[in-house]
């Protein structure tokens, strides 16, 4: 359930628009997931507003998912919404 509302937490503060929107919309910056062979896990970084090469750990630098199942590695994270952006998603493969 951390999961969920650490889910809930980035959507509502974030929405990642093309420059040109961007300007009309109080939500700019960028949110990275990233994941690693060493550490089969997913963490979020945060740009520190519009500045692409400025960020803060989510979760307090901890994982935001860890797989439980099979060899429980985690990557090619993809963050998905539903079409009235109220619910957001994200969708990973593994070995």
């Amino acid at each position: 359930m951390r999961f969920r509302a650490a889910l809930k937490l980035a959507a509502s503060g974030l929405l990642l628009l093309p420059s040109a929107l961007a300007q009309t919309s109080p939500y700019v910056g960028y949110l990275i997931s990233t994941f690693s062979d060493k550490n089969p896990t997913v963490q979020w970084y945060l740009s520190k507003g519009n500045d692409p090469g400025s960020y803060s750990f989510l979760n307090r630098g901890q994982p935001i998912l860890k797989s439980t199942v099979g060899t429980k590695a985690v990557r090619d994270v993809f963050l998905a919404t539903n079409t009235g952006r109220n619910e957001w998603y994200i969708i990973c493969t593994g070995d």
